[in-house]
């Protein structure tokens, strides 16, 4: 089992420590050079990616051809497309490496067998999808001098009611 991987299930779910390296098998590790799209806006999505090395960003291009970043995946992070890879037709997003990038990839039916056959994996990707969440609505949240400006513009009748 990869042992940056390993870490990272581990510091989420101690309790699976006996059970770690029976995972080993369902992931593959690949390399990927600076600017490679490895899902593109349009395609199916069969895989899913945990960074070991480099930054990955998801995308998307407008009607004007340009690319708008929706966010990136640093070492320790997971991604992919998620509404492709749960089952929408194809992907609304792109993700492409923004330098030379190590990944581990396990592919769909992998994934859904994994979390068959080991249920603390559920757990584990269960506490991970919860904190990103955490985390967006957080970023939604705006600072003290942001909030300060909203409250500036909103009638005090509003707030009262």
């Amino acid at each position: 089992m990869n042992n940056q991987l390993s870490r990272h299930i581990l510091k989420l779910i101690p309790t699976f420590e006996n059970e770690i390296d029976k995972i080993s098998g369902y992931f593959e590790a690949q390399s990927f050079p600076k600017n490679h799209i490895l899902i593109d806006q349009g395609d199916s999505v069969d895989f899913f990616y945990f960074v070991l090395k480099g930054c990955l960003h998801m995308y998307y291009t407008d009607q004007n051809g340009e690319d708008h970043t929706i966010h990136f995946a640093i070492e320790d992070w997971w991604v992919t497309e998620y509404n492709a890879f749960l089952g929408n037709p194809t992907a609304s997003f792109s993700i492409a490496a923004l330098e030379d990038v190590e990944v581990l990839v396990i592919k769909k039916y992998k994934f859904e067998e994994m979390l068959l056959s080991f249920p603390l994996m559920a757990l584990y990707f269960n506490k991970i999808h919860m904190r990103a969440y955490g985390a967006a609505l957080q970023k939604q949240k705006p600072s003290p001098s942001q909030a300060k400006k909203i409250s500036t513009v909103i009638s005090p009748t509003f707030i009262r009611y």
